[in-house]
């Protein structure tokens, strides 16, 4: 008989923030707003879809843009949907690598092979230093003592207000900036999590609304593997998870508890598709099978960032081609949960060893 092993939640790490959680939607809910529910009361936001843009920081060639202002807090603060992007990040500098040969960052390399050092070089310079002013070691020390002096003063830094303090706080002014420079960027799960399960984003191509059957069929046309990875990110936002992306962390999600100003994400997931007839794994193209090997490395790479790792599978269930053009889809597809954990023998002892079978040998 094995020992009943006791599953816990890996330890929440708060952050110190002075940000307050809003809704957990960006929709009005009437036991937080206290306004009785009604089809003539709804938020709703405007999206545009934008394909074939530059690599974003999420690894992302297609999202869907929000512009507004006051659309793009509300996304934010109630839920934290999508990311800031401002024109500065679009702005990426190309650099050159090149083999460096030491000596040549001062010097032609024609001239290195004939360099003869220069005997007065040190003792001159060590003169001039001496006439500059203090040695290096002493204006070191005196700028140590006046950054304890600033620390004593306990001066406090406020956290922005606003997306325009925003800018600023981070170095970037969007205060004189359009609207249409600013924006929030959806990744396609996000943008039909909105419109599908909550019905508050309206999402247009070319000066053309998509309708719900639409939207699916174009995503799905632009990301391949977008069926089942709405799949999953539905199933972690319904249990109350604020779902990310884990580009970072070589994930497919990274999911946190109320929020990222608040804690650091406890879990990252990667997926596998699994036929639910056979129970085989299913390679899709974007997602592959995990071999033991990347299992061993996400595990590690989980552990050095105090984080725990979600192997999510989606199981297909008589799925035809033709299921693959409609949300309904979602009907024939069951979630299944696993928590990779490194194995402590201790915890998996046997409370009583069973008995070996014994072959006689004659």
């Amino acid at each position: 008989m094995k020992r009943p092993v006791e599953i816990e939640m890996p330890e929440l790490r708060p952050k110190k923030t002075r940000e307050s959680p809003g809704q957990p939607v960006p929709v009005p809910l009437s036991s937080i707003t206290g306004q009785t529910a009604s089809n003539f009361v709804w938020k709703r936001y405007t999206g545009i879809l934008r394909t074939k843009q530059p690599e974003d920081a999420n690894g992302r060639t297609v999202f869907v843009e929000i512009h507004d202002l006051n659309e793009v807090e509300n996304l934010w603060n109630n839920g934290y949907f999508g990311y800031t992007s401002f024109p500065s990040e679009n702005d990426v500098k190309e650099y050159e690598v090149q083999p460096w040969q030491p000596g040549t960052d001062i010097m032609p390399i024609g001239d290195v092979e004939t360099w003869v050092e220069d005997a007065q070089f040190w003792s001159e310079n060590t003169k001039k230093m001496e006439a500059d002013g203090p040695s290096v070691e002493k204006r070191g020390q005196e700028e140590m003592s006046e950054r304890e002096h600033s620390k004593d003063e306990k001066i406090e830094t406020h956290a922005p207000g606003s997306w325009k303090e925003a800018g600023n706080w981070f170095g970037f002014d969007a205060s004189g900036l359009p609207e249409s420079q600013t924006c929030l960027r959806l990744e396609l799960c996000e943008a039909f999590y909105l419109s599908y399960t909550l019905g508050c984003l309206v999402v247009e191509e070319d000066g053309v609304l998509l309708n719900l059957l639409g939207m699916w069929r174009r995503y799905s046309s632009l990301e391949y593997d977008f069926p089942y990875r709405y799949a999953v990110y539905h199933h972690l936002r319904s249990h109350g998870w604020v779902v990310r992306s884990g580009h970072s962390f070589a994930a497919d999600w990274s999911v946190y508890r109320l929020g990222p100003p608040f804690y650091h994400s406890s879990f990252t997931v990667r997926m596998e598709v699994v036929c639910g007839q056979s129970g085989k794994l299913v390679n899709t193209g974007n997602i592959t099978p995990l071999t033991w090997a990347d299992l061993l490395g996400l595990n590690r790479l989980n552990e050095n960032v105090k984080k725990d790792l979600l192997v999510v599978r989606v199981e297909k269930h008589g799925v035809q081609e033709a299921d693959l053009t409609s949300p309904h889809l979602l009907r024939k597809l069951a979630i299944k949960l696993r928590r990779i954990k490194r194995w402590q023998p201790g915890e998996m002892r046997w409370e009583v060893k069973p008995e070996v079978p014994v072959e006689n040998r004659k």
